[in-house]
């Protein structure tokens, strides 16, 4: 009778295969995986980061001009900056969220760390700040709280 193991993998009494130990070229490969899928990672921190700052630049300066009172007598609603701000604050920390759970299941479908490799990952540490960061930038715009 067929069972599973703890990955899902089927596994058929007799027609397992020998106990193989990773070769040079397998673990070169997991490593390349894991960098590639960090790199990923790396490139949706970037966009994220443009994204929220765009966002807050736009927001910010939207509230500054109804303050001071130079949308008055134009064809643009007040709020509609304001939103469009909030829209790109919170569609990027959404985004960047998305791609930090997609790269933390690939990466543990991947082979455990090894020598050379440190004990965390320094990209999805940086991704869960930039999201973090993302909250604390809506909760200000939303609420006018904070330094900004």
């Amino acid at each position: 009778m067929a069972t599973t193991d703890v990955a899902g993998a089927i596994r058929v009494p007799g027609l397992e295969a020998p106990d193989v130990k990773p070769g040079v070229a397998d673990i070169l490969a997991a490593h390349r995986t894991r960098m590639a899928s960090e790199r990923t990672l790396m490139a949706w921190i970037r966009t994220s980061i443009s994204m929220i700052t765009f966002g807050f630049t736009i927001a910010k300066f939207a509230q500054a001009a109804e303050q001071g009172g130079f949308l008055k007598g134009t064809s643009i609603h007040a709020s509609a900056p304001v939103r469009l701000g909030y829209t790109l604050v919170i569609g990027a920390t959404l985004v960047l969220a998305g791609a930090l759970i997609q790269h933390a299941l690939f990466a543990r479908g991947l082979p455990k760390r090894g020598p050379g490799n440190g004990p965390w990952d320094l990209a999805a540490t940086t991704a869960a700040l930039v999201v973090v960061l993302g909250i604390l930038i809506l909760a200000s715009l939303l609420f006018r709280l904070g330094p900004f």
